[in-house]
């Protein structure tokens, strides 16, 4: 919010202190007590009833992955700043060589060199700390970056309250939908049945909501794309003062999420049935478990056809709340999303979902993943309420008092866009008279 509204502002030295702010606050009221959290994940999952090989092997891996936690902070801040100034391109590449140099990594740790779980934290911690530093170096060779880095200032300490005000709720809306979905994992381990019928072993049950989880996040990549780059465009036009232009980059940024999110599911649902094909089941010695290939329980592919159209059904809203969560943050506008979120997932979705899967119907993994559809429809449309439902709704944006609170934001004088005659906030009309400053610096 800051830095894209800062950037569309001309308030580039402001830019490299919030970034420091927003460092040093991660550091210090994330990545300590998450350390604290981490180093004791085993002894917290064996009192929340989880199976003690499934506890300590989750501790060591959060132990190992601990490094790498600190190492996201600094990529965490710099993607941000990266893409509010529109320096992309750099950030592509980063990403590219990190994703490449993970797999590498995942292949000779696991794969070659046998080291399972461990191997896999390990590389993981090792691409956050090559993402780290390949991004500053790529801010170094940044003319937009040096545009905005004065060095390291004191003043990084200073103003944190008005700070806070938008950081809080922020952190509070990605915090109410990441729980969220460790919850839905710890209730899949406890899952007998993948849908109310045969049962099925927890070991495939987790296996099948990894999978899933998996799945999720390769089609999440698409719309928080799109997120990000509304988020931009509406921080930097309100930021210029061009309340009607941000809105419209809102409406344009749901209405390509929209259009990409059908041809995902699409893709999603028609290929349902390969996963049958393509996983294969191996059972431990001495546990009970057959595999697929002489079937007594339903396999993790078979589990996986299943639930896949339900998964098709959450990712289009999911895809939706998210390129309305980049306008809404765009516009500093988070405060309010706090109790939809409350209410969305837990209030509603995951008691309800828990119903659902161990008590009536008693639907298992199926039941939960109903709970979070019903959560993310309800965020999806009150999120679509924030953001055009004014005047109906007096909860949604007002773009021009958006535009107004962004200059006091980030301390600038600038005068409000001329809008056309007739222009109102209802009308999406492109202004003309006061240009975006340029997004990237060739």
């Amino acid at each position: 919010t800051y830095a894209s509204q800062a950037w569309g502002a001309g308030e580039y030295q402001s830019i490299g202190v919030f970034g420091q702010r927003t460092l040093v606050l991660l550091t210090c009221t994330v990545n300590v007590p998450l350390a604290l959290l981490w180093i004791n994940a085993e002894a917290i999952l064996r009192s929340l009833g989880q199976a003690p090989d499934v506890s300590a092997q989750a501790g060591l891996y959060a132990q190992i992955r601990l490094p790498g936690q600190f190492a996201a902070a600094i990529v965490c801040v710099l993607q941000k700043l990266l893409v509010a100034i529109g320096e992309t391109r750099a950030l592509l590449v980063v990403n590219v060589v990190c994703s490449v140099a993970t797999f590498a990594l995942l292949f000779a740790l696991i794969a070659g060199l046998g080291l399972g779980l461990e191997g896999a934290a390990i590389a993981l911690s090792a691409s956050d700390v090559l993402s780290a530093v390949l991004l500053i170096v790529a801010a170094r060779r940044s003319t937009g970056c040096r545009k905005c880095w004065g060095g390291w200032t004191i003043a990084c300490l200073r103003e944190w309250p008005s700070f806070l005000r938008l950081a809080l709720p922020s952190l509070l809306m990605v915090c109410c939908e990441e729980w969220s979905w460790d919850i839905v994992t710890f209730l899949a381990g406890l899952c007998t049945t993948a849908n109310g019928g045969a049962r099925v072993p927890q070991r495939r049950i987790l296996a099948a909501q990894g999978w899933l989880s998996g799945i999720l996040n390769v089609f999440y990549a698409f719309c928080y794309a799109i997120g990000r780059g509304t988020g931009t465009v509406v921080g930097n036009a309100l930021g210029a003062m061009q309340p009607v232009r941000a809105r419209l980059a809102a409406l344009s940024g749901a209405g390509i999420c929209s259009v990409t999110m059908c041809a995902v599911c699409g893709t999603l649902v028609a290929s349902r049935g390969v996963w049958s094909l393509i996983i294969e089941d191996t059972p431990e010695a001495g546990s009970g478990d057959v595999g697929s290939g002489g079937d007594s329980t339903p396999s993790i592919g078979t589990v996986l056809a299943e639930l896949v159209p339900y998964t098709a059904i959450f990712v289009w809203a999911d895809g939706m709340q998210m390129a309305l969560t980049g306008a809404i943050t765009g516009a500093g506008a988070q405060a309010v999303t706090t109790p939809v979120l409350v209410l969305s997932y837990w209030v509603l979705g995951l008691p309800l979902g828990s119903v659902w899967a161990f008590l009536q119907p008693a639907l298992g993994l199926l039941g939960v993943w109903l709970g979070m559809i019903l959560a993310v429809y309800l965020h999806m449309l009150t999120y679509l309420g924030i953001c055009f439902g004014r005047p109906c709704l007096p909860f949604g944006i007002n773009w021009e008092a958006a535009a107004q609170d962004a200059q006091e934001r980030v301390g600038s004088g600038q005068q409000a866009a001329p809008q056309p005659v007739g222009c109102t906030n209802s009308e999406p009309v492109v202004p003309s008279v006061v240009p975006l400053p340029q997004l990237v610096d060739e």
